[in-house]
């Protein structure tokens, strides 16, 4: 299922004193219908709004499967955001921090649910070439990586090699199952 994209993000400075940094986030919403479901297997065929199916494998977490049948709608929402700040030499970042946290439904009801996670990395600026914009860094694991900095990340000039990178990501998955409209 190709999902619509609703909202693109912002991308700017961060505001910790000036420091450079930028958020970007996108939020998509995917339509489709119950073509098919088999309860033993815990599959369930998913007809696209362009008419496409698509096979899923449901997990045992989620309630009341027993509930779908051929013909329900399905919203899955999904948001992910990816914050990136800088900080200098002798600045400690905050430790990483990561959690997660489930909402289902109650037994008895169709089943849908929202599952949030969000996870923080830092990595250690190794190079940087400010001409093709591509940044070299090495995480706490030791390996290494080369990223491009794109277009809209602003004030690539004030990353140092030594800087530290902080990305936040946050990720929402909110799915829900409705019977069809008459």
């Amino acid at each position: 299922m190709t999902p619509k994209i609703h909202a693109q993000a912002k991308t700017g400075d961060a505001t910790n004193g000036g420091v450079p940094g930028s958020v970007v986030a996108e939020t998509n919403i995917v339509k489709a219908t119950v073509e098919d479901i088999d309860q033993k297997k815990r599959t369930v065929v998913l007809k696209d709004s362009e008419g496409d199916l698509h096979t899923m494998k449901v997990s045992e977490e989620v309630r009341n499967l027993d509930q779908v049948k051929k013909g329900d709608e399905v919203v899955a929402g999904y948001y992910r955001s990816t914050a990136i700040s800088v900080h200098k030499p002798g600045e400690t970042p905050a430790p990483p921090a990561a959690g997660q946290a489930v909402i289902r439904s109650e037994t008895g009801q169709k089943p849908g649910g929202l599952v949030v996670q969000t996870a923080q990395k830092t990595a250690t600026v190794e190079d940087i070439d400010y001409t093709t914009r591509e940044v070299k860094l090495k995480g706490s694991d030791g390996k290494t990586m080369k990223i491009k900095a794109g277009d809209k990340v602003k004030r690539l000039e004030d990353v140092k090699k030594g800087d530290k990178i902080v990305a936040t990501y946050t990720e929402a998955l909110a799915i829900s199952v409705a019977k069809p409209e008459e």
